[in-house]
């Protein structure tokens, strides 16, 4: 959808380690989890659907993925 900007929806996941972090920055505001949690491909969907629902951010209104690319438990 273009260049990154203040306005931008940006998900970030790291999820290459034991654990999983998860960050989602809207405008100005950023929301994250973040857990050590063995096997945290377990909790993925339902935490990612957690943070979207707390920044009030739909699928569609995402411009921007950022992901680790391991190697890693997870990739």
């Amino acid at each position: 959808k273009g260049a990154m900007t203040n306005l931008s929806t940006t998900l970030a996941l790291e999820c290459a380690c034991a654990g999983l972090s998860l960050a989602l920055r809207k405008g100005d505001t950023t929301i994250a989890f973040t857990t050590a949690t063995p096997r945290s491909s377990d909790i993925l969907p339902t935490e990612l659907q957690n943070l979207m629902q707390q920044a009030c951010v739909e699928v569609s209104d995402i411009d921007h993925i950022l992901v680790t690319t391991g190697p890693g438990s997870f990739t």
